[in-house]
């Protein structure tokens, strides 16, 4: 299971928590040869900037995971979009159950209306980045936005397609097109 967050969403919060700037991931890659001489073009290309360096950091996290998971598992991978969970949380966990092949977990429900109280934080980079940012990150992210179901300017309350995604399975373009 992969969970999924818009990725200016996930840049957005990178910037600002402590762990990413404490740990001078302003300034370099998160890990040491993670990123492909692609990723450091396009950071070089913005200057070294931190914005880039989250993005295609994020983008390398994709792409990687999804290699992956075709190479191991393709029928078994799914993907879960950060904004369908927060909106529909037991909606995504009978998803997972069914995927995994799981009993329904009256316990699981009962932890999900216990311990969360679930918003959706993705409006905040539209908040934080300025048109030249978001346009940056437009160059960046747009073919894996796409690739994994976001737009390129969402709505605000906007949340589309199945519960659980299916990249590899041979109905992944109808799965994509909902």
């Amino acid at each position: 299971m992969h969970v999924i967050r818009d990725g200016r969403a996930v840049v957005s919060s990178l910037l600002r928590v402590g762990f990413w700037r404490e740990r001078d991931r302003m300034n370099q890659p998160a890990w040491r040869n993670g990123l492909t001489a692609r990723d450091l073009e396009d950071w070089n290309r913005y200057e070294r900037s931190s914005l880039a360096l989250a993005a295609v950091q994020w983008r390398r996290v994709i792409h990687s995971t999804r290699a992956e998971a075709e190479r191991i598992a393709p029928d078994r991978y799914a993907e879960i979009q950060y904004e369908r969970f927060v909106r529909d949380p037991r909606g995504v966990l009978r998803a997972v159950e069914a995927h995994c092949e799981l009993k329904p977990s009256s316990s699981a429900e009962r932890f999900l209306d216990a311990r969360f109280e679930l918003r959706d934080m993705n409006v905040q980079w539209r908040k934080r980045f300025n048109p030249d940012q978001v346009e940056v990150l437009s160059e960046l992210l747009g073919p894996t936005l796409s690739a994994v179901g976001y737009p390129r300017d969402p709505p605000t309350d906007w949340v589309r397609g199945p519960a659980l995604r299916h990249p590899f399975s041979p109905t992944a373009d109808l799965d994509a097109a909902r």
